[in-house]
């Protein structure tokens, strides 16, 4: 195993530490068919493919498929239903663990852009977590978006910097 891999391995173990399970992860409040794979192995595999660079579901599917360290740390076996059916298994009962088979490309394709409520509950743990339990921060220090804040004297334009000219002020 590589360096990367180890690295990419050690942030899933985190996120399985610090993940703030819900009961929408698995039972959606909202009618229609019942969600096969739960948001936080869908999150694992978006925290990979955001460390990785992945933009497109397929790709990801494929690293994935690739590397069966990290599809084992996401929850997944590296075969999809279609070939655990195809070698007389069933999906459902022979994988070790609480493994599940591979999604496919189309499931990351539609679940992986409907994580915001589940990214933005687990960047606030994260949050909490550091300020509370790590003490990295504290909670009164606030940034400010130096954006906002108007330059003191007059403006200075680029042509001006670009001939040495200093507006007076």
């Amino acid at each position: 195993m590589d360096t990367g891999n180890r690295l990419l391995l050690n942030v899933l173990k985190l996120a399985n530490e610090l993940y703030n399970h819900d009961r929408s992860d698995t039972h959606p409040s909202q009618p229609g068919h019942p969600k096969a794979y739960s948001d936080f192995k869908m999150f694992k595999v978006a925290t990979l493919a955001t460390l990785k660079k992945k933009r497109k579901p397929c790709e990801m599917h494929w690293f994935l498929k690739a590397h069966a360290d990290l599809c084992h740390a996401c929850g997944f076996d590296v075969r999809t239903r279609r070939e655990l059916e195809q070698q007389g298994l069933n999906p459902d009962v022979d994988l070790p663990g609480k493994r599940q088979p591979l999604p496919c490309e189309r499931t990351f394709r539609r679940r992986l852009p409907k994580l915001d409520t589940t990214t933005r509950r687990q960047i606030h743990r994260l949050g909490n977590h550091l300020i509370e339990e790590e003490k990295v921060t504290d909670a009164e220090i606030v940034s400010v978006d130096k954006k906002m804040i108007e330059a003191q004297g007059p403006l200075w334009h680029k042509k001006d910097r670009d001939k040495g000219r200093i507006p007076e002020g």
